[in-house]
């Protein structure tokens, strides 16, 4: 019901054209060149902050990251464009971003997952793109015969929802900083 909602007000109202457009037009410049050859963007994926436990400062923090959003935004924006237009080629490519992402989380654990270095920045700016991305394109990936690209094998292969889990369990864990043990709100609470 709320994508007729969006698809309607897209078509009724010029500033919602207009936004719409501008984003079409971004993204749909990514995904030729993503459809060309996807490591040319996923070779851009910037190096994850180091956190060796907890939320201690980690190396290379959000400073050492340009921009964070560098290819989450994106991702998200995809996902979008998706859910209002139906078009697959929007879903591979922002799938094939989510896998990435997916590749680097899910062998951390809660207390080392990080992308920027930062539990707030990450909460508020890089999870939350990885999160919609992949709310919008669940049904995507889930579906019988679903592929995305593997930056780590250069191939294609069947979406795992098992290795997707595991990394937002990573995720969840690091923005709720919750390590195996019932939160006692002791060290610090999370407003998250």
């Amino acid at each position: 019901s709320e994508r007729a909602l969006m698809v309607e007000k897209i078509a009724k109202y010029d500033w919602a054209r207009q936004v719409f457009d501008h984003l079409k037009e971004t993204v749909d410049a990514q995904v030729a060149q993503h459809a060309a050859d996807p490591n040319v963007m996923l070779n851009q994926l910037p190096k994850f902050a180091q956190r060796t436990h907890g939320h201690g400062p980690a190396k290379g923090g959000h400073k050492a990251i340009k921009d964070p959003q560098l290819l989450t935004g994106p991702a998200r924006n995809a996902a979008i464009l998706y859910h209002l237009t139906g078009e697959e080629k929007y879903a591979r490519f922002s799938a094939d971003i989510l896998q990435a992402y997916l590749e680097r989380l899910a062998p951390l654990t809660p207390e080392t997952t990080t992308i920027v270095g930062d539990v707030f920045y990450d909460a508020r700016v890089t999870y939350t793109s990885l999160a919609l991305a992949y709310d919008f394109l669940y049904n995507y990936l889930n579906a019988p015969g679903a592929k995305v690209y593997s930056k780590q094998q250069r191939a294609y292969i069947p979406f795992d929802n098992k290795l997707a889990q595991k990394a937002i369990w990573n995720i969840v864990g690091d923005v709720l900083q919750e390590y195996g043990r019932p939160d006692k709100h002791g060290r610090v609470v999370s407003n998250h």
